[in-house]
C-alpha cells in the first residue's frame, strides 16, 4: 500500500455537493419513473397475467434506482459532518419529496392483498418467479399486518413526521473531557479499554458526566419513550404478535426461534462470570470493577499500536492467504475513495458500511491506533463485501436479515483472531490475544442479549401501559447488567445507569442488538466448518454462494442448503464449546 484516500470521495460516486444540478435531473428521472408507473398499475396489478406480473416486478424493481442514490448521498454526507445544516435541510426537503410519492404507491400494497395469500405462494413455486421467490413469499406472510390505503397513508406521513436524526445530533454535540483535554466519543471510549485502570475508570465517568447530566437524560429519555411508543403503535395498530414481532419478521424467523435463542443466551451467563473471574485473578485485583470488565491484559511493553498502515497490512495479509477475491476488493476499497478511516468533528463515531442494489459500498471507521480498529475493519469491509456480492439478486430480495448480515463481518474478525493466535509465540501476549477475543464474544453474544431482553422490558411495559421516565430506564438497565455481570463484578450505578442511552441501535433500530448474537453464533458455526473441512477452496465457494445470495431465501434455508446448518441444539452448543474452548487455553 503506498498511497491511499483517508476520507470517501463522494463526487467520484455521487453528486459535486448539495446544490449539483444532477440531484434535480435524477430526482426528475424519479419522478417520472413513478408517474408512469401509477398510470400503468394503478388499479391492475391484481388482474395481470403471469407474464405481466413478471413484467410489473421486473419494472417495480428499478423503480428506486434515483431516489436510493440521493438519499444514501446525503446520508453520508450527513455522517462525515452531522452539523452540516444545508445537508440536514437538504435531507429533509428531499425525504419530504419522497414520502409523497411512497405514500402515492399504496395502493401497490392494497393490490397484493386483493391478489391474495394463495396466489402469492402458488406464484412463488413458479419457475418463471424464481428471481423473486422470496420476495413474493415475504410479501404474502406481510398481508395480514397491513393498514387500509388511506391509513397507511396517514401512517406514513406520521412516521416521517417523526423520523429525524435528533438523536444523532443531540449526542454527536456532545462534548469529552479528560484532563482537561477535549476529546471526541470515539476517543474517549477507546480509553474505557486503556491498560492503565486509573485512565478506564475516569474514562467511564467522563462519559457519565456527559449523558448523566439531568438535562440530557430527560431528553434521552424522553426520545426512547417515543421510541417505545412508536413500536407499540405498530403492535396495536397492525396486529403483531409481540412488541419484537415486527423485527423477526423482517429478520424472517419466527419469535419462538428468537425466544429460544435469548433463553439459551442468558442461561449461559455463567460462561461470562467464569470469564471475569479468570481475568480479575490475572490482573490480580481484590475487587473487579465495571470499569475493570474489558480491561486489556497487562504487557510489558505497553499497549501495542497499529497505525492504519500497520494494520491495513496484518488485514490483508491475514485475508489474501484464505479469500483473494475479499482481498482485492477490499483494496478497491480503499484507493478508490471508499473509505473514511480518521476520527474528526462532527463525523459519526463508531463504524458502519453503507451499500445498496445501486450504488457502491461505503465503509467509516474512526482509527485510534488500537488493536481494535483492525477488528473493526475487518468487520466492516466483511459487511461491504456482502453487499458487493449480493448485487448478483435482484432489488426486492438484495438486502439480506440482519442475523444473516453479520456473517461475513465476525467471519473476517475470526479469520483475523486465528492468524494471530497460530503466529504468536509468547504465552503473555498469547493469553491477551485470546482474552481480548473473549471479551469480544461475550460482549456481541451476552451483552447484546442483555441490551435486548432491556428493550423488550421496556417496550413491553408501554403495551401494559405502564409508561417509564428517564429513572426507570436507569433501574431496569441496572438490574439486566448486575445479572449479566455476576456477582463477581461491583457496579457504581453513578457510572453505569445511564448506559443505556448511549446504545444509539436502541434508538434507531429497535431490537437490532440481538441480530450480533445470532450472527456470532452462524459466524461460529461456519468457521468451525471451515476448520474441518479439508477442502478450503471449496469452502470459500460455498461461503461466496451464501453471501451472493442475498435475501433470496430465508437465514434458516440458505444455511442449511449450503451448509446442513440448523438451528437446533447442536447449533447452540457448537458457538458455547467454542468459548468453553478458548476459556481452557488461559493460562
Amino acid at each position: 500500500m503506498d498511497k491511499f484516500l483517508e476520507d470517501w470521495c463522494l463526487s467520484l460516486y455521487f453528486y459535486n455537493g448539495v446544490n449539483d444540478p444532477k440531484i434535480i435531473q435524477d430526482l426528475n428521472i424519479f419522478k417520472k419513473k413513478c408517474e408512469d408507473y401509477i398510470q400503468t398499475y394503478e388499479g391492475k396489478i391484481s388482474s395481470l397475467s403471469n407474464e405481466d406480473f413478471l413484467a410489473f416486478l421486473e419494472l417495480s424493481d428499478n423503480l428506486q434506482t434515483e431516489e436510493v442514490k440521493i438519499s444514501m448521498y446525503f446520508e453520508l454526507m450527513v455522517s462525515l459532518n452531522s452539523h452540516d445544516h444545508a445537508v440536514q435541510r437538504a435531507i429533509e426537503k428531499y425525504n419530504k419529496i419522497f414520502s409523497e410519492y411512497y405514500s402515492r404507491l399504496i395502493f401497490v400494497d392494497e393490490e397484493y392483498k386483493k391478489i391474495g395469500y394463495n396466489v402469492l405462494i402458488e406464484r412463488s413455486k413458479l419457475k418463471i418467479f424464481e428471481p423473486f421467490k422470496n420476495h413474493l413469499v415475504a410479501r404474502a406472510n406481510d398481508l395480514k399486518y397491513m393498514l387500509k390505503p388511506d391509513e397507511e397513508k396517514v401512517y406514513i406521513k406520521l412516521e416521517n413526521a417523526n423520523n429525524t436524526n435528533l438523536y444523532e445530533e443531540f449526542t454527536s454535540a456532545f462534548e469529552f473531557y479528560f484532563n482537561n483535554k477535549r476529546m471526541s466519543e470515539s476517543e474517549i471510549l477507546e480509553l474505557k479499554y486503556h491498560q492503565n485502570r486509573t485512565v478506564r475508570k475516569k474514562a467511564f465517568e467522563s462519559v457519565a458526566k456527559v449523558y448523566g447530566t439531568k438535562e440530557n437524560q430527560i431528553v434521552l429519555g424522553n426520545l426512547y419513550s417515543v421510541v417505545c411508543k412508536q413500536n407499540i403503535a405498530d403492535v396495536e395498530l397492525r396486529g403483531y404478535n409481540s412488541v419484537m414481532s415486527s423485527r423477526n419478521l423482517s429478520e424472517e424467523v419466527s419469535d419462538n426461534t428468537v425466544n429460544k435463542l435469548i433463553e439459551i443466551v442468558e442461561k449461559n451467563y455463567h460462561l461470562y462470570h467464569k470469564f471475569l473471574k479468570k481475568k480479575s485473578v490475572i490482573l490480580g485485583l481484590n475487587e473487579m470493577q465495571i470499569y475493570d470488565a474489558s480491561a486489556p491484559l497487562p504487557k510489558e511493553k505497553g499497549n501495542q499500536k497499529y497505525t492504519f498502515r500497520n494494520g491495513w497490512n496484518l488485514y490483508q495479509k491475514t485475508i489474501n492467504k484464505v479469500d483473494p477475491l475479499l482481498a482485492q476488493f477490499s483494496s478497491d476499497m480503499l484507493i478508490r475513495g471508499r473509505m473514511s478511516i480518521f476520527p474528526k468533528p462532527g463525523k459519526t463515531s463508531g463504524a458502519f458500511a453503507q451499500y445498496s442494489k445501486h450504488t457502491e459500498q461505503f465503509v467509516l471507521i474512526n482509527w485510534t491506533d488500537s488493536i481494535n480498529d483492525v477488528f473493526t475493519m475487518a468487520h466492516e469491509l466483511g459487511h461491504a463485501f456482502h453487499g458487493h456480492l449480493s448485487k448478483a439478486q435482484k432489488s426486492s430480495v438484495y438486502d439480506t436479515p440482519l442475523i444473516l448480515a453479520e456473517t461475513a463481518s465476525i467471519f473476517n474478525e475470526t479469520l483475523i483472531f486465528e492468524t494471530m493466535l497460530k503466529e504468536i509465540t509468547n504465552v503473555d501476549e498469547r493469553r491477551s490475544v485470546i482474552c481480548d477475543k473473549l471479551n469480544d464474544l461475550f460482549v456481541t453474544i451476552f451483552k447484546q442479549i442483555a441490551y435486548t431482553i432491556f428493550e423488550r422490558r421496556c417496550h413491553e411495559s408501554f403495551l401494559k401501559n405502564q409508561p417509564l421516565t428517564y429513572s426507570d430506564y436507569n433501574s431496569m438497565w441496572m438490574e439486566e447488567m448486575q445479572k449479566l455481570y455476576g456477582k463477581g463484578v461491583k457496579i457504581d450505578p453513578a457510572i453505569l445507569q445511564h448506559g443505556w442511552s448511549s446504545i444509539s441501535h436502541i434508538y434507531d433500530t429497535p431490537f437490532y442488538c440481538y441480530t450480533y448474537a445470532f450472527g456470532n453464533i452462524i459466524s461460529l458455526n461456519l468457521y468451525q466448518n471451515y476448520k474441518n473441512t479439508s477442502d478450503k477452496n471449496g469452502f470459500i465457494k460455498k461461503y461466496h454462494k451464501l453471501l451472493s445470495s442475498g435475501g433470496s431465501d430465508t437465514p434458516e434455508n440458505l444455511l442449511y442448503k449450503i451448509f446442513k446448518i440448523k438451528f437446533d441444539d447442536k447449533f447452540y452448543q457448537t458457538a458455547f464449546d467454542n468459548i468453553e474452548d478458548l476459556l481452557k487455553k488461559i493460562k
